[in-house]
């Protein structure tokens, strides 16, 4: 299942879109906001730790600088059901209140 995560780099090169690909952040969405470049990654891995080595490693390799790190926190119900090996229909009366006290 794929994860999501952000990078912030300090990067200004003129390539540095063939940069973050070549250095196998290929699996990424690239962005400005606030004038700092933003990785998005949708990576697959054994688990949530794995994942961000292997984007972090990723991304130094491409010679930028993280400055900071992130999970995505908006995240579906199905990515829920997903995740906790449970069906989107339990996920969803956890949601609506009808199963369990105090689901988030």
């Amino acid at each position: 299942m794929p994860y999501i995560y952000k990078f912030e780099a300090l990067e200004r090169a003129d390539d540095f879109e063939d940069r973050f690909f070549a250095a196998g952040c290929d699996d990424a969405t690239i962005s400005f906001q606030k004038g700092v470049i933003i990785l998005e990654f949708a990576r697959s891995a054994r688990s949530f730790a794995r994942a961000v080595v292997s984007t972090l490693e990723s991304v130094l390799q491409s010679g930028a600088t993280p400055i900071h790190v992130e999970p995505d926190y908006l995240i579906s119900l199905s990515d829920i059901a997903a995740r906790t090996g449970l069906s989107r229909s339990a996920i969803s009366l956890y949601a609506k209140g009808k199963r369990g006290k105090d689901f988030p």
